[in-house]
């Protein structure tokens, strides 16, 4: 999702209202439910379990994959040159710093944050996300003043069983020494205006609990954190995951439960932090981690520290059973995805405060009594030190001490609660099944995830304030509305493209010195060259067809039948190792005339049967032999099939990866996104605004892209990158 995050960035740089417009369906359709489902209860009194500011001056920092960037504004940051996996690396594994986007389109904000601070604060039970506001927040610092946050999210706590925590953003502190007559931090944050938490018994009106800041330490001063609680539970899928919209959105992360990761798994001991936990205060603790961080103590004294180690235990707390009760650690599950690389310094995960011990327990659960924790090595909130520190003078958050924490044993679950409410927030009920049923029926209510349309608002906003007013148009209206729609079709010419734009302002907002008068129009030929349309092709030899339901496929697939027009169209199909012979959309008219189905000029292979086309009629492609073009039957043999569509140009497509990998860094996630795109996924998925808004946000790369070209006077990615 970080390349949609910058096609947005160069959108809202580059579009006018009504193209920003043809954005809010994709991210105005995020939304999180009014749905708590098997959330662990933590204490018996509700109360507010910890608030620290613990992230100073990292939220919101321009270009977070500079690393000069980061150290200016205080983050880390670890230098990653290659991932075990060979992707690229991603951004959450080299900083823990949040570019502005990001945090607007994740977080409800009142403004743009720049340089903001941030404070996780944890309940004891679970929130009901529609009560919460900017308003149920009042932040005390110590210099006297109160504060409400400018940016707050329940992120990245957001599924089923977990809304414990909300991060609140703003300006709270600085990193100063506490006897520092202007050290700057929290000293007690307060609830107000009915936010509401969900206990066995109902809701609970959180008004007026406080948290003050112990000893007044904030986390780069003799601060770091910690275990607040720990809890035997089995295992269940039910409660895990958020609805489908926002799955959409963090589908890197995910499945990341304990029985995805560990199908033998029966119990787990869920340890509820302080905030998230990092080996270096960058990127992601590992699922294989568990004895470099954790040992379990049980009730006979054994210590269980190895994964995939079957423990005997005698004794359990609620069993008189002489047999012994057998332990294995499976692993650590709610981070990220199943891996098998322990080091893989490019894992990804949720960083929440959520850490699960997976186990395997054959016999009496209670045997396991505790957890011992930071032995050895230590975790960092997210914002430690990285790898590398900018100053001596940088001060960065200290890593967890040594600890243990006795297990809270809930061995017949208890301590979790389900609730749902309506559109209102009014009550439905208050069990897992009645909550489904009511999901399942589309009563359960919902928020907007983020801020999109306030983003869209404030950069539209700020465009006018910098004197960017309307140019006159000689058309009626506003012809850019059309522009997505006509790249989604795959018709849009060059003239099209610089037409659209001709309304837009002068580029003096992108972000080089240069003629303040020039207009996007003045770009046309570097745009042109690289709007030229090109297409993909898919090889389908899994299910033999004959020709018409070859073409029957194609079109269900929301494609054709492949057509060719040079050698590069044929390696572009050979690459991708065609392992039959299949049809393409060529056929003759029985005297040896042949042509594509898709109406473009025939075009033939030289290496081909001699394609006769009087007693076979139908053109097919052999992926087995040498000789590539063959007429082949009249259409009643079957074979497999290639199919085509149709997209704006591969250079335009590249030119969009090469501003990701300089703005965040590549990864799966980005070239999957990017191959998504071509081969229709994203389409399908997410509809034609979800296509228009990626292309709206491509044609932004392509105007930066040719601008940088045109006053650098070179279009090098190496040079126009450095710019970006």
């Amino acid at each position: 999702m970080k390349l949609l995050l910058l096609s947005l960035l160069a959108a809202v740089a580059l579009s006018s209202q009504a193209q920003l417009a043809q954005m809010a369906p994709f991210f105005n359709s995020l939304k999180i439910y009014d749905m708590i489902l098997n959330a662990d209860v933590w204490r018996d009194t509700p109360q507010i379990v910890s608030a620290n500011a613990e992230f100073d001056n990292i939220v919101g920092v321009p270009n977070n994959l500079d690393k000069d960037n980061v150290f200016t504004a205080g983050g880390g940051f670890v230098e990653i040159t290659d991932c075990p996996t060979g992707i690229s690396p991603p951004a959450t594994a080299q900083t823990s710093s949040i570019s502005a986007a990001s945090a607007a389109i994740n977080f409800n904000c009142l403004d743009n944050p720049v340089n903001m601070d941030a404070i996780p604060l944890c309940f004891s039970h679970p929130m009901v996300q529609s009560s919460i506001t900017h308003n149920s927040f009042l932040i005390h610092l110590n210099d006297g003043t109160i504060h409400t946050p400018t940016c707050w999210s329940t992120m990245p706590t957001y599924e089923y069983n977990e809304r414990h925590c909300v991060v609140l953003m703003g300006y709270w502190m600085n990193r100063l020494p506490t006897d520092d007559p202007n050290h700057k931090d929290m000293k007690y944050i307060e609830i107000q205006n009915d936010l509401m938490l969900v206990t066995q018994t109902g809701l609970f009106n959180a008004n007026g609990l406080q948290f003050h800041s112990q000893n007044e330490f904030s986390s780069y001063d003799e601060a770091e954190p910690y275990i607040l609680h720990a809890k035997l539970n089995p295992v269940t899928e039910e409660g895990e995951g958020m609805g489908p919209e926002l799955m959409s959105n963090f589908a890197q992360n995910f499945p990341n439960s304990p029985l995805s990761l560990y199908p033998t798994a029966t119990h787990r001991v869920r340890m509820y932090n302080s905030g998230g936990n990092t080996p270096t205060g960058v990127g992601a603790l590992n699922p294989n981690s568990f004895s470099k961080y954790y040992k379990l103590m049980a009730s006979d004294g054994t210590v269980i520290e190895d994964t995939n180690v079957e423990y005997e235990v005698h004794g359990g707390l609620w069993s008189s059973s002489s047999a012994p009760t057998k332990v294995t650690v499976l692993g650590l599950a709610d981070l990220g995805k199943a891996s098998s690389d322990p080091d893989d310094i490019c894992y990804v995960e949720d960083r929440d405060g959520y850490i699960d011990i997976v186990l395997k327990i054959d016999g009496d659960a209670s045997v396991v009594v505790g957890v011992d924790a930071f032995f050895g090595d230590g975790l960092y909130n997210p914002g430690g030190p990285g790898q590398f520190t900018a100053t001596d003078d940088n001060k960065y958050t200290h890593r967890t001490q040594h600890q243990f924490k006795v297990i809270d044993q809930d061995l017949d679950n208890a301590n979790l609660v389900s609730w749902c409410g309506d559109a209102n927030g009014n009550e439905i009920a208050r069990t897992y099944s009645e909550c489904m049923a009511a999901f399942n029926a589309g009563q359960v209510g919902s928020s907007q995830w983020g801020s999109f349309q306030n983003f869209m608002d404030r950069s539209t906003a700020s465009q006018t304030m910098v004197g960017m007013a309307d140019a006159q148009c000689t058309t009626s209206g506003d012809p850019q509305t059309a522009i997505g729609a006509q790249l989604a079709a795959g018709g849009t010419t060059c003239a099209d493209l610089v037409n659209g734009f001709t309304c837009i302002r002068p580029l003096n907002y992108v972000n080089v010195a240069f003629d303040s008068s020039m207009r996007i129009a003045d770009l046309c030929p570097c745009i042109c060259q690289q709007m030229e349309p090109f297409k993909v092709y898919t090889v389908e030899c899994g299910t033999m067809r004959n020709f018409a339901d070859s073409k029957a496929y194609c079109e269900s697939q929301g494609k054709e039948m492949a057509s060719f027009h040079s050698d590069a169209d044929v390696d572009q199909v050979k690459a991708q190792g065609v392992s039959c012979v299949a049809y393409m959309g060529a056929e003759s008219d029985g005297q040896g005339n042949w042509s594509w189905l898709d109406g473009s000029n025939w075009w033939m292979s030289g290496s081909n049967d001699g394609m006769l086309g009087t007693l076979e009629t139908k053109g097919a492609f052999d992926g087995v032999t040498d000789i590539v073009f063959h007429d082949w039957t009249n259409g009643e043999g079957e074979l497999g099939v290639i199919c085509q569509k149709h997209y704006p140009s591969e250079d335009a497509i590249k030119g969009l990866a090469d501003m990701a990998e300089a703005s965040v860094g590549t990864n799966s996630d980005e070239i999957k996104l990017i191959q998504n795109v071509a081969e229709g996924v994203f389409e399908k998925e997410y509809g034609n605004s979800g296509i228009q808004f990626v292309l709206v946000g491509l044609m932004g790369s392509i105007l930066g892209y040719c601008a940088h070209g045109l006053i650098t006077k070179s279009q090098t990615p190496e040079e126009y990158m450095g710019l970006l």
